[in-house]
């Protein structure tokens, strides 16, 4: 397990420009979002080993 290295994707959420409603719904979903566990962590992987590339998504 410390020779293999792994690749992981990470998404950044950003609210886009829209009605008050969607927004509010956005901001609970990057809520939940930010309070999830992250995959290396959830599975135990070492800090080190890890790859991570990302992206922003607009929600």
């Amino acid at each position: 397990m410390m020779e293999t290295s792994f690749f992981m994707s990470h998404e950044s959420l950003i609210i886009g420009k829209r009605p008050w409603y969607l927004r509010l719904r956005g901001k609970l979903y990057l809520l939940l979002q930010r309070n999830a566990l992250r995959a290396p962590d959830q599975f135990e992987i070492p800090p080190n080993r890890v790859i991570e590339l990302g992206t922003q998504v607009e929600i």
